[in-house]
């Protein structure tokens, strides 16, 4: 039973996740690096530059966060309802990070 249970789904290669991982990682800290130096000091382009740099790194942050979940916490072998409260629990998340940013926005322009 248990290597019938085996043979139902293909393991992931885990090391091209991490690698993964490894380069969505080097890629929010290289944006930034650049973000931080190269741009101008003050000024309504910093400011675009800085909430497109946040919206970047949420997303990037749930790619991430996804790629976790569905492969190393094995939830992409799991049954569909997971995937529903997951969903609704990253809709949560969304929306207090959205709150976030706006409220980020709004102390920015003070």
């Amino acid at each position: 039973m248990a290597s019938e249970h085996a043979e139902q789904h293909h393991w992931p290669n885990y090391l091209l996740i991490w690698f993964i991982l490894l380069v969505l990682t080097g890629s929010s800290i290289v944006a930034t690096l650049l973000v931080h130096n190269l741009a101008p000091a003050e000024g309504y382009f910093r400011h675009v530059l800085d909430m497109t740099l946040l919206a970047f790194l949420f997303i990037l942050g749930v790619i991430k966060a996804a790629l976790v979940v569905s492969f190393f916490m094995h939830l992409k072998f799991e049954a569909k309802y997971l995937w529903v409260l997951g969903l609704i629990a990253l809709f949560f998340v969304g929306f207090f990070l959205a709150g976030t940013f706006f409220d980020l926005t709004a102390t920015q322009k003070q």
